[in-house]
């Protein structure tokens, strides 16, 4: 696995610049209905943290969701998208970074977490969520979104499907590694997985079972 995830991140580091707003506005429904209801949930969520809060999307693309042009300091390995949602005001500041390795960050630096699409990818969650935790301050936000990836759910049967056709008839090289998911989480284990990791779920919105959307606090009190 260590290899896969390795030879992934060179994959990462050419996704094309408009990957993540081609998803956002694709004319595929259930795609497009995808990223907007996750975005929206981010964007609730984060209005709810008070005023001006020092935010971090880690795995962050273009940074789609930012639609109020937020500051919002980015990390990821796709250097395209990056630039481009500096350009567009999503992103304040960027940073190249191998999250998985470590965040370059001082302890308790942020309000809020966004970790859009991401832990499905990474070869050791608990790892990343231990790092997120220690940059976190006291009481605050991680905002987490991941496909519904159970069996019998809609996500489960129709990934296998986009996969194909983007992968091998489209030929995007991202879609023929399965995009890199190595971790699969319905509603329990994704709760279970931050619990584990020292978070506080408090609320979870899922979509048409595709995708789940949960807001966790780092405890104000260890």
């Amino acid at each position: 696995m260590a290899e896969d995830t390795e030879s992934m991140k060179e994959v990462y580091a050419r996704l094309d610049a408009d990957y993540f707003k081609n998803s956002l506005h694709s004319v595929n429904p259930i795609v497009r209905g995808y990223h907007c209801h996750r975005h929206a949930m981010i964007r609730k969520w984060i209005s709810q943290a008070g005023p001006n809060p020092s935010i971090l999307d880690i795995g962050c693309g273009s940074c789609e969701w930012n639609t109020d042009k937020l500051p919002v300091m980015g990390l990821d390995l796709s250097p395209g998208p990056m630039e481009q949602g500096q350009r567009a005001g999503r992103l304040s500041k960027s940073v190249r970074s191998d999250f998985e390795k470590g965040l370059p960050f001082p302890d308790a630096s942020f309000d809020v977490v966004v970790l859009g699409e991401v832990l499905e990818h990474v070869a050791r969650p608990p790892a990343l969520l231990g790092e997120i935790r220690r940059v976190l301050k006291a009481g605050g936000r991680l905002l987490i979104t991941v496909p519904y990836d159970a069996p019998v759910t809609l996500h489960y049967l129709l990934f296998p499907l986009q996969c194909f056709y983007m992968g091998w008839i489209r030929n995007v090289e991202f879609y023929r590694h399965f995009c890199g998911h190595i971790n699969h989480y319905s509603p329990a284990t994704l709760r279970r997985t931050l619990r584990d990791s020292g978070f506080e779920e408090q609320e979870t919105a899922t979509w048409n079972l595709l995708g789940i959307c949960m807001l966790a606090l780092k405890p104000k009190k260890s």
